[in-house]
Protein backbone atom coordinates (compact mmCIF):
# COMPACT_ATOMS: atom_id res chain seq x y z
CA UNK A 1 0.00 0.00 0.00
CA UNK A 2 1.03 3.58 -0.57
CA UNK A 3 0.89 5.97 2.37
CA UNK A 4 -2.35 7.44 1.00
CA UNK A 5 -3.92 3.99 0.63
CA UNK A 6 -2.87 3.08 4.15
CA UNK A 7 -4.44 6.23 5.62
CA UNK A 8 -7.68 5.60 3.69
CA UNK A 9 -7.96 1.93 4.72
CA UNK A 10 -7.14 2.83 8.33
CA UNK A 11 -10.48 4.63 8.47
CA UNK A 12 -12.29 1.32 7.85
CA UNK A 13 -11.79 -0.04 11.34
CA UNK A 14 -10.21 0.23 14.79
CA UNK A 15 -6.44 -0.21 14.60
CA UNK A 16 -3.90 -0.80 17.31
CA UNK A 17 -3.05 2.87 17.74
CA UNK A 18 -6.78 3.64 18.17
CA UNK A 19 -7.45 1.35 21.14
CA UNK A 20 -6.13 3.74 23.80
CA UNK A 21 -8.34 6.52 22.42
CA UNK A 22 -11.42 4.26 22.46
CA UNK A 23 -10.75 3.43 26.11
CA UNK A 24 -10.00 7.06 27.03
CA UNK A 25 -6.35 6.33 27.86
CA UNK A 26 -4.57 8.08 24.99
CA UNK A 27 -2.29 11.07 25.55
CA UNK A 28 -2.55 12.01 21.89
CA UNK A 29 -6.18 11.67 20.80
CA UNK A 30 -9.60 11.89 22.45
CA UNK A 31 -12.53 9.58 21.57
CA UNK A 32 -14.21 12.50 19.79
CA UNK A 33 -11.09 13.22 17.71
CA UNK A 34 -10.92 9.53 16.81
CA UNK A 35 -14.59 9.65 15.77
CA UNK A 36 -13.89 12.67 13.57
CA UNK A 37 -11.04 10.77 11.92
CA UNK A 38 -13.02 7.57 11.31
CA UNK A 39 -16.12 9.31 9.98
CA UNK A 40 -14.20 11.71 7.75
CA UNK A 41 -15.34 14.75 9.72
CA UNK A 42 -11.76 16.02 9.56
CA UNK A 43 -9.06 15.62 6.98
CA UNK A 44 -5.90 13.70 7.84
CA UNK A 45 -3.45 15.72 9.89
CA UNK A 46 -0.08 16.21 8.23
CA UNK A 47 2.75 14.17 9.71
CA UNK A 48 4.84 16.04 12.26
CA UNK A 49 8.58 15.54 12.76
CA UNK A 50 8.07 12.76 15.32
CA UNK A 51 5.82 10.78 12.96
CA UNK A 52 8.10 11.44 10.00
CA UNK A 53 11.26 10.22 11.71
CA UNK A 54 9.42 7.34 13.34
CA UNK A 55 8.44 6.10 9.87
CA UNK A 56 11.93 6.66 8.45
CA UNK A 57 13.66 4.85 11.32
CA UNK A 58 11.23 1.93 11.49
CA UNK A 59 13.41 -0.21 9.22
CA UNK A 60 16.53 0.62 11.25
CA UNK A 61 14.86 -0.39 14.50
CA UNK A 62 13.49 -3.58 12.94
CA UNK A 63 16.86 -4.63 11.54
CA UNK A 64 18.62 -3.98 14.85
CA UNK A 65 16.03 -5.97 16.79
CA UNK A 66 16.44 -8.89 14.35
CA UNK A 67 20.22 -8.71 14.67
CA UNK A 68 20.17 -8.68 18.48
CA UNK A 69 17.58 -11.43 18.82
CA UNK A 70 18.82 -13.54 15.93
CA UNK A 71 15.47 -13.92 14.19
CA UNK A 72 14.39 -13.23 10.63
CA UNK A 73 11.74 -10.65 9.83
CA UNK A 74 9.39 -9.90 6.97
CA UNK A 75 7.50 -6.75 6.08
CA UNK A 76 3.96 -7.79 5.27
CA UNK A 77 2.37 -5.11 3.14
CA UNK A 78 -1.18 -5.99 4.16
CA UNK A 79 -3.93 -5.09 6.59
CA UNK A 80 -5.21 -7.81 8.91
CA UNK A 81 -8.88 -8.06 9.91
CA UNK A 82 -10.29 -10.15 12.72
CA UNK A 83 -12.21 -13.13 11.30
CA UNK A 84 -15.30 -12.50 13.47
CA UNK A 85 -15.08 -8.72 13.86
CA UNK A 86 -13.92 -7.14 10.56
CA UNK A 87 -14.07 -3.69 12.15
CA UNK A 88 -10.95 -4.66 14.14
CA UNK A 89 -7.86 -4.18 11.97
CA UNK A 90 -4.09 -4.40 12.39
CA UNK A 91 -1.03 -3.19 10.50
CA UNK A 92 2.01 -4.79 12.09
CA UNK A 93 5.46 -3.33 11.53
CA UNK A 94 7.18 -6.69 10.91
CA UNK A 95 6.38 -10.40 11.05
CA UNK A 96 8.92 -12.55 12.87
CA UNK A 97 9.50 -15.65 10.75
CA UNK A 98 8.34 -18.69 12.68
CA UNK A 99 5.57 -16.82 14.46
CA UNK A 100 5.67 -13.44 16.13
CA UNK A 101 5.00 -9.73 15.77
CA UNK A 102 7.71 -7.07 15.91
CA UNK A 103 6.51 -3.57 16.79
CA UNK A 104 9.04 -0.74 16.32
CA UNK A 105 9.06 2.60 18.15
CA UNK A 106 11.26 5.66 18.46
CA UNK A 107 11.07 8.30 21.18
CA UNK A 108 13.10 11.22 22.50
CA UNK A 109 15.47 11.00 25.43
CA UNK A 110 12.91 12.97 27.48
CA UNK A 111 10.58 9.93 27.28
CA UNK A 112 13.23 7.47 28.44
CA UNK A 113 11.66 7.23 31.88
CA UNK A 114 8.46 5.84 30.38
CA UNK A 115 10.30 2.67 29.35
CA UNK A 116 11.96 0.21 31.69
CA UNK A 117 15.22 -1.58 30.91
CA UNK A 118 14.42 -5.14 31.96
CA UNK A 119 11.46 -5.96 29.77
CA UNK A 120 8.87 -4.09 31.82
CA UNK A 121 7.40 -0.60 32.20
CA UNK A 122 6.02 -0.01 28.72
CA UNK A 123 3.62 2.94 28.16
CA UNK A 124 0.01 1.81 28.33
CA UNK A 125 -0.75 3.00 24.77
CA UNK A 126 1.84 0.60 23.38
CA UNK A 127 0.69 -2.29 25.54
CA UNK A 128 -2.87 -1.78 24.28
CA UNK A 129 -1.64 -1.55 20.71
CA UNK A 130 0.31 -4.82 20.68
CA UNK A 131 -2.40 -6.72 22.62
CA UNK A 132 -4.83 -5.60 19.90
CA UNK A 133 -2.44 -6.80 17.18
CA UNK A 134 -2.10 -10.22 18.80
CA UNK A 135 -5.88 -10.50 19.17
CA UNK A 136 -6.63 -9.52 15.55
CA UNK A 137 -3.89 -11.56 13.87
CA UNK A 138 -4.03 -14.62 16.12
CA UNK A 139 -0.25 -14.38 16.49
CA UNK A 140 0.22 -14.52 20.26
CA UNK A 141 3.88 -13.55 20.55
CA UNK A 142 5.12 -9.97 20.32
CA UNK A 143 8.43 -8.17 20.63
CA UNK A 144 8.52 -4.41 21.12
CA UNK A 145 11.75 -2.66 20.06
CA UNK A 146 12.33 0.97 21.06
CA UNK A 147 15.10 3.37 20.06
CA UNK A 148 15.32 6.02 22.78
CA UNK A 149 17.04 9.32 22.05
CA UNK A 150 18.75 7.95 18.96
CA UNK A 151 21.30 5.84 20.86
CA UNK A 152 19.55 3.80 23.58
CA UNK A 153 18.06 0.57 22.20
CA UNK A 154 15.63 -1.46 24.31
CA UNK A 155 13.67 -4.65 23.60
CA UNK A 156 10.58 -5.94 25.42
CA UNK A 157 8.75 -9.25 25.15
CA UNK A 158 5.01 -8.67 25.56
CA UNK A 159 2.99 -11.74 26.61
CA UNK A 160 -0.54 -12.13 25.25
CA UNK A 161 -3.25 -11.39 27.81
CA UNK A 162 -6.41 -13.04 26.42
CA UNK A 163 -8.72 -11.71 29.16
CA UNK A 164 -7.66 -8.12 28.61
CA UNK A 165 -7.59 -8.48 24.82
CA UNK A 166 -11.14 -9.84 24.77
CA UNK A 167 -12.32 -7.02 27.03
CA UNK A 168 -10.71 -4.35 24.84
CA UNK A 169 -12.01 -5.97 21.66
CA UNK A 170 -15.55 -5.91 23.03
CA UNK A 171 -15.25 -2.23 23.88
CA UNK A 172 -13.82 -1.42 20.44
CA UNK A 173 -16.55 -3.31 18.58
CA UNK A 174 -19.26 -1.60 20.64
CA UNK A 175 -17.60 1.80 20.10
CA UNK A 176 -17.44 1.27 16.34
CA UNK A 177 -21.06 0.14 16.05
CA UNK A 178 -22.37 2.97 18.23
CA UNK A 179 -20.28 5.89 17.11
CA UNK A 180 -19.16 5.13 13.55
CA UNK A 181 -21.94 2.92 12.16
CA UNK A 182 -24.54 4.80 14.21
CA UNK A 183 -22.81 8.14 13.52
CA UNK A 184 -23.19 9.25 17.14
CA UNK A 185 -20.28 11.36 18.46
CA UNK A 186 -18.73 10.15 21.73
CA UNK A 187 -19.16 12.26 24.86
CA UNK A 188 -16.74 15.17 25.05
CA UNK A 189 -13.81 15.11 27.45
CA UNK A 190 -11.91 17.99 29.05
CA UNK A 191 -9.23 17.55 26.38
CA UNK A 192 -11.71 18.31 23.60
CA UNK A 193 -12.34 21.77 22.19
CA UNK A 194 -16.05 22.15 22.95
CA UNK A 195 -16.40 24.96 20.43
CA UNK A 196 -15.59 22.35 17.75
CA UNK A 197 -17.71 19.65 19.40
CA UNK A 198 -20.97 21.64 19.35
CA UNK A 199 -22.44 23.55 16.43
CA UNK A 200 -24.06 26.91 17.22
CA UNK A 201 -27.77 27.67 16.92
CA UNK A 202 -27.91 31.47 16.61
CA UNK A 203 -30.22 33.04 19.17
CA UNK A 204 -30.89 29.79 21.02
CA UNK A 205 -30.89 29.77 24.84
CA UNK A 206 -31.27 27.25 27.65
CA UNK A 207 -32.41 27.64 31.25
CA UNK A 208 -29.73 26.65 33.75
CA UNK A 209 -30.41 24.03 36.38
CA UNK A 210 -29.63 24.63 40.05
CA UNK A 211 -26.34 22.76 39.59
CA UNK A 212 -25.34 24.90 36.61
CA UNK A 213 -26.28 28.14 38.39
CA UNK A 214 -24.06 27.04 41.29
CA UNK A 215 -21.18 26.34 38.87
CA UNK A 216 -21.57 29.77 37.26
CA UNK A 217 -21.52 31.45 40.67
CA UNK A 218 -18.43 29.45 41.65
CA UNK A 219 -16.69 30.32 38.37
CA UNK A 220 -17.36 34.02 38.95
CA UNK A 221 -15.83 33.78 42.40
CA UNK A 222 -12.77 31.88 41.19
CA UNK A 223 -12.20 34.29 38.31
CA UNK A 224 -12.36 37.21 40.75
CA UNK A 225 -9.75 35.51 42.94
CA UNK A 226 -7.64 34.83 39.83
CA UNK A 227 -7.76 38.50 38.77
CA UNK A 228 -6.73 39.70 42.21
CA UNK A 229 -3.94 37.12 42.30
CA UNK A 230 -2.66 38.19 38.87
CA UNK A 231 -2.68 41.85 39.90
CA UNK A 232 -0.79 41.01 43.10
CA UNK A 233 1.71 38.88 41.17
CA UNK A 234 2.48 41.75 38.80
CA UNK A 235 2.89 44.17 41.72
CA UNK A 236 5.26 41.81 43.54
CA UNK A 237 7.30 41.18 40.40
CA UNK A 238 7.63 44.93 39.77
CA UNK A 239 8.94 45.62 43.29
CA UNK A 240 11.42 42.73 43.15
CA UNK A 241 12.69 43.58 39.66
CA UNK A 242 12.92 47.25 40.55
CA UNK A 243 15.04 46.32 43.58
CA UNK A 244 17.32 44.09 41.48
CA UNK A 245 17.92 46.85 38.95
CA UNK A 246 21.07 46.01 36.97
CA UNK A 247 21.82 42.87 38.98
CA UNK A 248 21.00 39.40 37.65
CA UNK A 249 20.53 37.71 41.03
CA UNK A 250 19.21 38.40 44.53
CA UNK A 251 20.84 36.64 47.47
CA UNK A 252 19.56 35.90 50.94
CA UNK A 253 21.69 36.91 53.97
CA UNK A 254 23.39 33.48 53.85
CA UNK A 255 24.58 34.12 50.30
CA UNK A 256 22.18 31.73 48.55
CA UNK A 257 20.48 32.77 45.31
CA UNK A 258 16.76 33.23 45.91
CA UNK A 259 15.79 34.93 42.63
CA UNK A 260 17.29 35.72 39.24
CA UNK A 261 16.41 38.31 36.62
CA UNK A 262 18.53 37.56 33.59
CA UNK A 263 18.29 38.65 29.99
CA UNK A 264 16.47 35.95 28.02
CA UNK A 265 16.07 35.39 24.33
CA UNK A 266 14.46 38.40 22.69
CA UNK A 267 10.93 37.83 21.43
CA UNK A 268 10.67 37.99 17.65
CA UNK A 269 7.51 38.98 15.79
CA UNK A 270 6.89 39.15 12.06
CA UNK A 271 6.09 42.56 10.62
CA UNK A 272 3.37 41.39 8.24
CA UNK A 273 2.95 44.74 6.55
CA UNK A 274 6.60 45.05 5.52
CA UNK A 275 6.75 41.33 4.62
CA UNK A 276 3.81 41.68 2.26
CA UNK A 277 5.26 44.79 0.68
CA UNK A 278 8.69 43.19 0.21
CA UNK A 279 7.33 40.05 -1.52
CA UNK A 280 4.25 41.56 -3.17
CA UNK A 281 1.88 39.43 -1.09
CA UNK A 282 -1.75 40.44 -1.54
CA UNK A 283 -4.62 40.17 0.92
CA UNK A 284 -6.03 37.36 -1.24
CA UNK A 285 -2.74 35.47 -0.94
CA UNK A 286 -2.92 35.77 2.84
CA UNK A 287 -6.49 34.47 2.93
CA UNK A 288 -5.51 31.38 0.92
CA UNK A 289 -2.78 30.51 3.43
CA UNK A 290 -4.58 31.39 6.66
CA UNK A 291 -5.85 28.74 9.09
CA UNK A 292 -8.91 29.48 11.18
CA UNK A 293 -9.97 27.99 14.50
CA UNK A 294 -13.36 28.21 16.16
CA UNK A 295 -13.67 31.18 18.52
CA UNK A 296 -16.54 30.81 21.00
CA UNK A 297 -15.59 32.43 24.35
CA UNK A 298 -17.61 31.85 27.53
CA UNK A 299 -18.60 35.24 29.02
CA UNK A 300 -20.20 35.65 32.43
CA UNK A 301 -22.84 38.36 32.74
Amino acid sequence: MTREEFLLRRKSGIGGSDVAAVLGKSRFKTPFELWQDKTGAVTDVEDNDCIYWGNRLEAVVAEEAARRRGFKIQKRNKMYRHKDHPELIANIDRYIVGGGILECKTCSAFAAGKFGTDGDDVPVEYLMQVQHYMYVTGIHECTLAVLVGGNDFRIFDIPFDPAWANFAAGRCVAWWQTHVVGNVPPAATQKDVLAEYYSVKPGASITGTDDIMALIAELKGVKDIEKKAKDRIEALKFDIQNFAGECEAILNPAGDIVATWKRGKDRATVDMKSLCEAFNITDEDLKQHTKYSVNRPLKLK
